[in-house]
């Protein structure tokens, strides 16, 4: 089982959407059971993005996430973002936007190695008071 495929490349994750809406159809007409996995859009913050990249400032207007991952039409096209560290997270408004975000989507936090914090209390307070789902770590060995 796949809990979740997650990338930076928004147009490869439609093309997956896609591709899986037909898998599922096919095995279910087989009788098969799938589950698909959920899909999410990776973002970076603004000073390492790369060209081409999406990129979102927890503290700031979220909107463009609906326009990533809808449809002209409203209709949900991925489940969800993947979202780059900030340290505003561990505020209480920032907390606050990831709660509001996850009542909409499904919301994962990704940590860049050597500059933002990778251990359980981060984890649980975004866990805890931003409601995210994933959490990537690198399980470094201060983890705990």
């Amino acid at each position: 089982h796949v809990a979740a495929v997650m990338s930076f490349d928004l147009f490869a994750m439609i093309q997956l959407q896609k591709k899986l809406i037909g898998v599922t159809e096919n095995l279910k007409k087989k009788g098969i059971s799938f589950t698909k996995p959920e899909l999410l859009l990776v973002t970076d913050i603004e000073s390492h993005r790369k060209k081409n990249e999406m990129w979102l400032d927890i503290m700031s207007d979220l909107s463009p996430i609906d326009g990533w991952i809808q449809s002209n039409n409203g209709e949900q096209i991925l489940d969800g973002v993947y979202l780059r560290f900030q340290k505003e997270m561990l505020t209480e408004k920032g907390a606050e936007a990831l709660r509001n975000l996850s009542k909409k989507y499904t919301v994962g936090v990704w940590v860049l190695r050597n500059e933002d914090p990778d251990d359980y209390k981060t984890m649980k307070w975004l866990a805890d008071e931003g409601n995210i789902t994933f959490y990537n770590t690198d399980l470094p060995k201060n983890f705990y």
